[in-house]
């Protein structure tokens, strides 16, 4: 429920989610499933993703002299952090499982990957593209990844 309610939160600072309709009868079969998988995910928090060597590090989004947020790729985690109104939040991917993340991919020069809520009815897309070694860019869609369309992206630049 608190990976929910978090998902949810992401909906106001991220945009860009989509659902599906699970119609799955609540019963025994389900619930054992739903069990099993909070009791394997207690040994599979963190190192959830794996980011390439080209992405790890610190990086800002400053739209004027304004800081609006900051990505931070680890080798196996990625922490957003969102400022605005005098606040930070900061949305850590260890709490998540592997479970969580879908269709991770990696090139050279792209990497992207998915969060999926618990019950599928939930999504977030994380798309970038490296424009330099400096430079990387956030698509929210990922028709235009890789075809030089900053409208968009935001260009987030390395600390």
């Amino acid at each position: 429920m608190k990976k929910v309610i978090f998902i949810l939160s992401l909906v106001f600072v991220l945009g860009a989610c989509s659902s599906d309709d699970d119609n799955l009868p609540n019963n025994n079969k389900t619930n054992k499933t739903e069990t099993n998988k909070t009791e394997d995910s207690k040994s599979d928090k963190g190192n959830v993703i794996n980011p390439p060597d080209w992405i790890i590090g610190k990086w800002d989004y400053i739209f004027d002299t304004v800081k609006i947020s900051t990505i931070e790729f680890t080798d196996d985690n990625c922490i957003l952090y969102e400022y605005g109104g005098g606040m930070e939040i900061k949305t850590d991917f260890s709490m998540f499982t592997k479970e969580d993340i879908k269709d991770e991919k990696k090139t050279s020069k792209t990497y992207s990957f998915k969060l999926v809520s618990d019950d599928d009815s939930l999504s977030f897309n994380f798309y970038f593209e490296k424009k330099s070694d400096n430079i990387i860019i956030r698509y929210f869609n990922p028709e235009v990844l890789g075809t030089d369309d900053p409208e968009n992206g935001i260009e987030y630049v390395k600390q």
